[in-house]
């Protein structure tokens, strides 16, 4: 483990859209693009989804905005997480905090693992907010419990460093041990 604590501005797990998809899956083609137009202009979410998606892993922040938007509005869970990823990034729009919050904490209604992350990390990013580790703790717990593993490493360096809790390297061990054996690289890192 780490031997000392690190400065409050040490970054948590922040997961991003791209995942482990591969580029042929958003292969860009005016085709494709037409396909998956006439689907999501019938609301059909799977279709706003992957178009999204393909807008935004091909460059078109503000169109993979506009989709991400649109299927939230159809209580898609991870339209609202998308949507708010990209607030929180600046991408296809100004970047925007409390507007990605509000998305994140509408997919959280709906158990979005990586939303509820968000959430946690927002509060750990706080300044001079009263009891914001133990807010970000709250929201960790809930994401690690649905196995999402940047919630679970952000709890082991949370009962690691007694951050709103008290220091538990039991604990610690074993969040990061959760997260770990889902290949998180840090997690795997800070066991050593």
């Amino acid at each position: 483990f780490i031997e000392e604590i690190p400065e409050e501005t040490e970054e948590v797990a922040e997961p991003t859209l791209a995942g482990t998809e591969t580029d042929e899956e958003y292969e860009y083609s005016e085709e494709k693009v037409k396909q998956l137009e006439t689907l999501a202009n019938d609301c059909d979410i799977d279709a706003m989804l992957e178009l999204a998606d393909l807008y935004y892993f091909n460059d078109f922040d503000e169109k993979a905005l506009y989709w991400y938007e649109t299927a939230a509005e159809f209580e898609s869970a991870e339209g609202m997480y998308s949507a708010g990823i990209m607030y929180r990034d600046g991408q296809g729009t100004e970047q925007n905090y409390e507007k990605a919050l509000e998305w994140f904490l509408k997919a959280a209604e709906q158990d979005h693992p990586g939303a509820i992350n968000e959430v946690g990390v927002y509060y750990h990013n706080q300044k001079n907010m009263r009891g914001k580790h133990t807010e970000a703790i709250k929201w960790y717990k809930r994401a690690a419990e649905l196995g999402e593993l940047h919630a679970q490493c952000n709890l082991g360096w949370y009962y690691e460093y007694g951050l709103g809790c008290e220091p538990d390297i039991y604990l610690a061990k074993k969040y990061y041990e959760l997260s770990a054996e889902q290949g998180f690289e840090d997690a795997i890192r800070y066991l050593k």
